[in-house]
């Protein structure tokens, strides 16, 4: 599926870079839109028997219509070239069925008609759906949804992004705050505590500071020569 998806997504961003002229943009568009729609079986997602609202969508969100949709809205297609848009099924049907673009002019007849007739087969799966399966209605319901669910995807994004930088503020304030509470702690106690070095015992030249060395003892212990 999800290559199916890339590849009609691939196709849309293909219109909008080739430089094609306004009328080949929209006859390629109805061909791809076709063929997006003819991925799902529209008879069984139109039988809602049995079925409750949430199941119907749920069923919705797995067709290629859905998906593709949703991606062109992700990618922003539909705001890149105005020209390019979601076509209705009514809009699909007819193209390349009776003649092909002049780009194909240049090959053998048989082949046009044959690449016409491919065309009118889609045309043939397609129509059905329209007549017995509301498939105008499943278009605008899996449009809706498509859009509703990009943009509470957008808003998500940006509102977990609120949160992230907002933890990530309230993370760095309180390291910062423990950072000085420590640095504070050191320091009361560096004043509290006691020095860790001891101090050197005073010598006067009468003695040590036990008082076992007596006065001239280190002149008398000297050899004179």
């Amino acid at each position: 599926m999800i290559s199916v998806l890339a590849g009609f997504t691939g196709l849309f961003e293909a219109i909008r870079l080739g430089g094609l002229n306004r009328e080949e943009k929209l006859l390629m568009q109805r061909v791809i839109w076709r063929r997006c729609l003819l991925r799902d079986d529209w008879a069984a997602i139109n039988n809602t028997e049995a079925k409750d609202d949430q199941s119907v969508e749920d069923q919705l969100k797995t067709t290629a219509l859905y998906w593709t949709l949703k991606a062109c809205f992700k990618n922003r297609i539909f705001e890149k070239d105005l020209t390019i848009k979601p076509l209705i099924p009514q809009e699909v049907i007819g193209a390349c069925t009776d003649e092909l673009e002049q780009r194909w002019s240049r090959i053998d007849a048989s082949m046009r008609e044959r690449m016409m007739q491919d065309h009118q087969m889609e045309d043939d799966a397609l129509t059905p759906y329209l007549e017995t399966a509301r498939l105008e209605k499943w278009h605008q319901q899996a449009l809706e949804i498509a859009k509703v669910d990009f943009r509470n995807e957008i808003g998500a994004e940006t509102s977990e992004g609120s949160i992230m930088d907002r933890e990530a503020a309230r993370t760095l304030e309180e390291l910062e705050k423990s950072i000085a509470d420590n640095e504070k702690g050191r320091a009361e106690d560096m004043l509290m505590s006691k020095p860790r070095h001891k101090a050197k015992p005073k010598f006067d030249g009468r003695g040590s500071a036990s008082g076992s060395v007596r006065s001239g003892s280190f002149r008398s212990s000297v050899k004179l020569y």
